[in-house]
């Protein structure tokens, strides 16, 4: 039976405010922002840093404050909106950086707002079926 053992996650230190972007958006005050976001601020990724940077940064974070070892992952599903490039994928990056095993297979799906709940399915049918 699938099931999460762990679980986090990566933001970036600067921020962007819901002040900021009232600011670049002047219909919209920053309390009209949180009653229809309900967001404060979000994380915003240095101009350089990709999806997969932060996923790296997550994963690594996930593998310092926990008992889950590289080793025993047999599969990385990536899901994003926004992947590196094309080709090859950004889970291939992924992989490469966190020094998973070879035999460790892995894919992108691209997904928004919907994309963790697909790649929770994705991950348990992968689980579930052996």
């Amino acid at each position: 039976m699938a099931r999460i053992l762990d679980i986090d996650y990566y933001v970036p230190p600067d921020k962007i405010t819901n002040e900021f972007l009232s600011e670049k958006f002047p219909k919209w005050t920053p309390k009209r922002i949180f009653d229809k976001t309900g967001i404060k601020e979000r994380g915003r990724a240095a101009e350089n840093v990709t999806a997969g940077d932060l996923a790296i940064s997550a994963a690594e974070k996930l593998f310092n404050s926990s008992k889950l070892k590289r080793g025993s992952i047999d599969m990385l599903v990536f899901v994003t909106q926004t992947p590196n490039q094309c080709l090859p994928s950004t889970s291939c990056e992924i992989h490469a950086e966190l020094g998973l095993n070879e035999e460790c297979g892995t894919f992108d799906v691209n997904q928004g707002c919907s994309g963790y709940i697909y790649g929770l399915n994705i991950a348990t049918s992968l689980i579930d079926s052996g």
